[in-house]
């Protein structure tokens, strides 16, 4: 899928960490609340005209953004992490994110969401190993 009429694209790939332990350890229904949790706040930091969120995978979403302003996808980021730790849920939700970026017109999404998902699962080993 391409891009004709963007400038650039911003994709941040966004994992659940842990959620078959959350799901193993305190049932489906908080795995369920942990997803529902990270929708919500994924939803309520995209805006309709610039970015789109979709989830991806099981514990995996994707947030697309369109010609972003210097900086934009740290600033949602840090906004996704700290509105996580805010959840006022009795287990703790933890993501693991990457950033892709690609500039000029015909840029591959589907290009940029793999380098992204890549980046994210190197942002996953380390969480693992810290």
């Amino acid at each position: 899928m391409y891009y004709p009429n963007v400038d650039n694209i911003t994709v941040i790939f966004w994992d659940l960490n842990n959620l078959k332990i959350i799901n193993d350890t305190y049932g489906h229904e908080y795995g369920d609340k942990a997803l529902s949790a990270l929708a919500s706040i994924l939803y309520a930091n995209s805006d309709e005209q610039c970015r789109r969120v979709y989830r991806f995978g099981g514990d995996e979403f994707v947030m697309i953004i369109d010609n972003p302003h210097n900086g934009e996808a740290d600033r949602i980021i840090s906004a996704v992490k700290d509105e996580l730790v805010k959840c006022s849920y009795d287990i703790s939700i933890e993501i693991s994110s990457a950033v892709g970026v690609a500039s000029g017109n015909g840029s591959d999404i589907i290009e940029i969401v793999k380098n992204a998902d890549s980046a994210m699962y190197a942002d996953k080993q380390l969480y693992h190993h810290r």
